[in-house]
């Protein structure tokens, strides 16, 4: 029990952190920013403003798509980090990510990241417990994995489809 406060202390203590930072991300034309998610302050719809930022925080981002992407296109996303070091140098972090379009739900399916979406749901329940209630956000969080599931289900399991057509269920 020790043994692990000290590394997690050590941790806290010694990890790199980053002040008075402002993060601007970009998407491709028909790609938009809908909402931010985590200890931030919206200061557009694609800036936010963070007093600190180290490697152990995270930010999530709900995008929501316009026009209709060509399959043969691909969705770029450019974020963009302005900091103050520790040292006082003001530096800036550019990242560029470039991802397929699909529209295969299988194909979607498959290249989920868990970890990621789990992370995202987390912050968007927060967020509702804040607004609403606790009730309202524990409905919208389990919505929000059960009706996934229950599609992918439906439409790719064709062994659920014979059990539940040879009991008549729908």
């Amino acid at each position: 029990m020790a043994e692990k406060f000290v590394s997690e202390f050590r941790h806290y203590v010694v990890r790199p952190i980053a002040f008075e930072a402002v993060l601007r991300i970009r998407c491709t034309s028909s790609i938009n920013i809908h909402s931010f998610f985590g200890n931030c302050f919206v200061r557009a719809h694609d800036l936010i403003a963070l007093a600190n930022v180290s490697p152990d925080v995270s930010f999530g981002v709900q995008i929501s798509i316009d026009d209709t992407l060509h399959e043969n296109k691909l969705a770029i996303f450019q974020s963009a980090l302005l900091f103050t070091s520790s040292n006082g140098d003001r530096r800036i972090r550019v990242h560029t990510l470039a991802l397929p379009v699909s529209s295969d739900p299988q194909h979607i399916y498959n290249n989920l990241n868990i970890d990621c979406s789990v992370s995202l749901l987390a912050k968007m329940a927060v967020v509702k417990a804040n607004q609403a209630s606790l009730g309202d956000a524990r409905e919208a969080l389990q919505y929000a994995v059960i009706d996934p599931l229950v599609k992918y289900r439906t439409d790719y399991c064709p062994q659920t489809k014979r059990f539940r057509s040879a009991y008549g269920t729908n």
